[in-house]
């Protein structure tokens, strides 16, 4: 019986050299995705900055409020007093 693939590590060497492609392509696209979260991390408004996607709490948006001058005093104590009960 011939060895057909004798010289060339036979289909073994197939099957590894496709799992490391999928491997390598794996790893560009991981990257690549590090990269993006990385950057969007450390710009102005991103995950990292106030302005992001963390959520402000009732108090803060109010406290944001009144120093901005939308509502006025007795507004912002009367909400306050009912978020904290």
């Amino acid at each position: 019986m011939m060895n057909w693939w004798y010289g060339y590590g036979g289909p073994g060497i197939a099957v590894f050299g496709g799992i490391m492609m999928i491997l390598w392509w794996a790893l560009i696209i991981i990257a690549i995705v590090a990269v993006i979260r990385w950057i969007r991390w450390n710009t102005p408004g991103g995950r990292g900055h106030h302005n992001g996607w963390r959520s402000s709490s009732a108090l803060e948006i109010l406290q944001e409020r009144f120093a901005k001058g939308e509502i006025d005093e007795k507004e912002y104590e009367r909400r306050k007093k009912v978020l904290e009960e």
